[in-house]
């Protein structure tokens, strides 16, 4: 079974750049949509994950900042304080 990716880029303001989503396979185009929604709202939820950790360390890479049910959140950081989630 194929799972589903959300990539985005997020700005020092917390605004999305950029998103890319590859969702796994809906039964049906509402539940489609509930998880665009869905994924998003995870990516920006995971955001106070992502502030609290940099500190901790002086990686770039933040392996696993949080989770939420089967799915994990991963950040990169850049020196200019743009996200990779």
């Amino acid at each position: 079974m194929r799972g589903s990716y959300y990539f985005v880029i997020v700005s020092h303001e917390d605004c999305p750049i950029f998103e890319l989503a590859q969702p796994g396979a809906p039964k049906t185009s509402e539940q489609k949509i509930d998880l665009n929604y869905l994924t998003q709202f995870v990516a920006h939820a995971s955001l106070d994950m992502v502030d609290e950790n940099m500190w901790s360390t002086t990686s770039t890479y933040l392996k696993v900042v949080d989770r939420f049910n089967e799915w994990l959140v991963s950040a990169f950081i850049t020196p200019t304080d743009i996200l990779f989630s």
